[in-house]
């Protein structure tokens, strides 16, 4: 029973992500860094353990924050009704990488390990790529996780989308991707 969820849930992401490449960004949230390489992490089909031999490589190229409604639908205007969830009540962070070259032209099996792990959002207790600022009373880092994930059309960059479950946006955050600390170059 439990494979057949996991098998229904990666197909239903596999959609997700084959409209979401319709998407565009309808407004402009707050930058909190804009350039070429803002820093750089790889992803690996698996993910809950990240498995070098078969990673990916992405460069964050932008970092964006949308305070609550800002963003009407990830990431603009979406066909098939997919980008409507987006809650209007929390703000939203959005993270644009580039891929590296041969991406998507192998059917995107580099994006799947990302969209995989953005569609485990709020089900994992634990999950693998998540953006964080703050810890809890005992120190632990309070993990905001990766809800959206969609191609933009058409610069082909992959987003990533935080939701983080606070009233105000945050200023700056540390990224984590399958459990590794990926330094970020933000503008203060």
């Amino acid at each position: 029973m439990r494979r057949v969820r996991w098998l229904q849930r990666l197909s239903l992401l596999l959609l997700i992500s084959g409209v979401a490449v319709g998407c565009g960004s309808s407004s402009e949230g707050r930058v909190l860094g804009e350039g070429k390489n803002l820093g750089e992490f790889e992803a690996s089909p698996n993910p809950f353990k990240f498995d070098a031999a078969h990673a990916w490589r992405f460069v964050v190229t932008k970092v964006e924050v949308f305070e609550p409604g800002q963003l009407n639908g990830f990431s603009g205007e979406c066909s098939g009704g997919t980008c409507a969830a987006t809650p209007d009540k929390w703000p939203i962070v959005i993270i644009s990488t580039k891929q590296q070259p041969g991406c998507l032209q192998k059917l995107g099996a580099c994006t799947l390990p990302l969209s995989v792990q953005c569609g485990l959002g709020e089900e994992s207790p634990e999950p693998p790529t998540y953006i964080w600022w703050e810890k809890d009373a005992a120190g632990h880092r309070k993990p905001h996780s990766c809800a959206y994930f969609g191609i933009e059309h058409p610069s082909g960059l992959t987003l990533l989308g935080f939701v983080p479950h606070v009233r105000t946006a945050p200023t700056s955050f540390s990224f984590v991707v399958q459990g590794q600390d990926i330094p970020l170059r933000l503008t203060p």
